[in-house]
């Protein structure tokens, strides 16, 4: 007898094969028997495979009924920073009620450990960073271990017990989290145990080597590869030859490299970095060092100005593809995942005033810098600094279009909402306009957008080594930093995969020049097929997850069960902190974790290391 079986649902396995009804069935954490109750027509144009075999419904100590439902593997979110927050939610609630059974953490250079003297600042600590150090434009970003250790277990009841990387993952473990989790070492921590606080500099070749030496300890602890964050500190000083190095240790592994490639640099002014030179040297290490390569967020690779028509954005998009397919065509392993709306992931900042937070920071509250404003002087202040290209939020000089990227959703005046500020502005000077408006209404609510992407989504989407991803934390549906800039989870936190599956598979965008965006432009149906593998299979096979992210006898019972009518994510700019529409049931390692939408106690997640 199994202990479940999941039957009357359309069957998607992961693979690229056509969807067919069937069933699925469990014993323990794995698939033990799959079957199909008939046998569809193949659609036109559609790839054909084997299905599996006819048979009846064996018998199950619990049955499901999926009728007119979705039954696919659990979603695999290739960059995640979530593992930074799972010891503060081991159940995930974030993840795991949108259908995600594992996530790959340790991206864009961050990780927990391994630890040695400082504690490295990675943004979800923004509701207490400020009392351990405090400041007005930029936060240090490295502070005393101990430091953060006494506020972390005041302020969040964080116990940070661990040095190594291997008694991070150790602790994470016991912790018994509700997802799987698989581990990158992040080379900021790497830098940071070895140089400390004086990190503004390329390493001298000592310090390499003891890099060196302590990215083997992680990959022997259980690392399954090594990221960057080359926009970041202390990473963002390193200089090629550093990252070649240290990526020789990857390949004596058969590690993956990941990289948040260098796009701006380390940047507190105007950037003048051509993006496609940092994606070019991302390719150029991965050719040098003989080492796989995964391309973090992808983006197109140049800066258009004015706002470019979609031809222009997808001549871009195409050049970026074109850098990487070159890198393929000299036999560098390469593979790249892409954030869905492309506007970020990892947080937002709700209000307009947000956006001058060192200044808010001084007043202390929008109703006092408010007033504060009235002062013609004291604007003529932050004009300057602004101006001048130092506040990394607001910079007219590396953004002369900034006006028209900020879109005012809620204010007192309901004529303002969907408006950008430029429109608003008109002819006037906009930054004294941004200045009147948070005047008269100091928690009008705002977001920064950017131009449209589809175009450029639509084309990286469909490459066949494509992947999507959330680049969020995991949190819970409270979470918000309570001084300025205030920030808000971003909604791709809780939603990113539904709203992926619904505007690229179930509903293409109303722009798409074909139904099927990521698929075959002939059938809708095997459009969803094809986004089903770029958060399934093909993360698990870049992370080498044997048995995950595909329905096969013997896989591990990692499944989501969705209906394809209303999957779609239920938070906005307003209020991000909502779980998404049209998750049913959601299962990790055979156990039931959601259960008609809402989340059970169970935890069974397991640690995926390298081995």
């Amino acid at each position: 007898m199994l202990d479940l079986v999941i039957t009357g649902g359309t069957v998607i396995d992961g693979s690229g094969q056509p969807a067919y009804q069937g069933w699925v069935g469990i014993r323990e954490d794995r698939l033990a028997a799959i079957g199909h109750a008939t046998t569809p027509a193949p659609e036109p144009g559609a790839a054909t495979g084997s299905l599996p075999p006819p048979g009846p419904l064996p018998a199950a100590a619990r049955v499901l009924d999926a009728t007119g439902l979705v039954v696919c593997p659990g979603f695999i979110d290739i960059h995640s920073h979530g593992d930074e927050t799972l010891l503060l939610y081991p159940s995930a609630p974030s993840a795991v009620r949108q259908g995600v059974t594992t996530i790959v953490g340790g991206n864009c250079g961050f990780s927990s450990a391994p630890l040695h003297k400082h504690w490295m600042l990675s943004f979800w600590e923004y509701d207490w960073w400020h009392e351990v150090a405090p400041y007005k434009f930029y936060e240090p970003v490295l502070r005393p271990l101990e430091e953060v250790r006494t506020k972390a277990r005041e302020k969040a009841g964080l116990y940070i017990d661990w040095h190594s990387f291997g008694e991070f993952l150790a602790r994470v473990e016991a912790s018994h989290p509700a997802i799987n989790y698989v581990p990158q070492v992040g080379h900021h921590a790497l830098r940071t145990c070895v140089m400390g606080e004086d990190f503004c500099r390329e390493a001298r070749p000592e310090e390499i080597t003891a890099m060196k030496d302590l990215l083997r300890q992680c990959l022997e602890e259980g690392a399954r590869g090594m990221s960057t964050g080359l926009d970041y500190e202390p990473g963002g000083y390193a200089g090629t030859e550093e990252i070649v190095s240290l990526a020789s240790v990857l390949r004596e592994y058969g590690a993956l490299y990941s990289t948040h490639w260098r796009r701006t640099g380390v940047s507190k002014g105007t950037s003048t970095h051509p993006l496609v030179r940092g994606l070019k040297e991302a390719v150029k290490i991965g050719e040098r060092a003989g080492i796989r390569v995964q391309i973090s967020h992808l983006m197109p690779g140049y800066r258009l100005y004015p706002e470019p028509p979609a031809s222009l954005v997808r001549a871009a998009a195409q050049a970026t593809i074109d850098v990487l397919e070159e890198g393929m065509a000299r036999g560098v392993d390469l593979a790249f995942d892409v954030i869905p709306n492309q506007d970020g992931g990892v947080i937002i900042e709700p209000y307009l005033i947000s956006l001058l937070a060192p200044w808010l920071r001084d007043a202390g509250s929008p109703e006092r810098l408010a007033l504060l404003l009235a002062a013609a002087d004291y604007r003529v202040e932050i004009r300057e600094y602004i101006d001048a290209g130092k506040w990394y939020d607001l910079n007219p000089r590396d953004d002369p279009g900034w006006a028209t990227h900020i879109i005012i959703l809620r204010s007192v005046d309901a004529s303002l909402e969907g408006r950008t500020l430029a429109a608003i502005a008109g002819p006037n000077d906009a930054l004294e306009v941004m200045f009147d408006l948070v005047r008269r209404d100091p928690r009008i609510r705002a977001r920064v957008d950017r131009p449209d992407p589809y175009e450029a989504l639509q084309l990286f989407l469909a490459h066949p080594r494509a992947m999507a991803c959330s680049d969020t934390f995991i949190f819970d549906d409270h979470w918000e930093v309570h001084h300025p800039p205030y920030y808000l989870p971003h909604p791709n936190t809780y939603g990113i995969f539904p709203r992926f599956l619904r505007h690229y598979g179930v509903a293409p965008h109303p722009t798409a020049r074909t139904a099927g965006v990521v698929g075959r432009p002939d059938t809708a149906s095997n459009a969803l097929v094809q986004a089903i593998t770029r958060i399934t299979s093909r993360p698990a096979g870049v992370m080498n997850l044997a048995g995950r992210g595909i329905i096969r006898e013997g896989a591990f019972a990692d499944l989501v069960v969705f209906d394809p009518g209303v999957i779609d994510g239920a938070g906005d700019y307003l209020e991000p902190r909502r779980y998404p529409r049209g998750i049913k049931w959601v299962l990790v390692n055979g156990q039931v974790v959601v259960e008609d939408g809402l989340q059970s106690d169970i935890r069974p997640g397991r640690i995926l290391i390298r081995k």
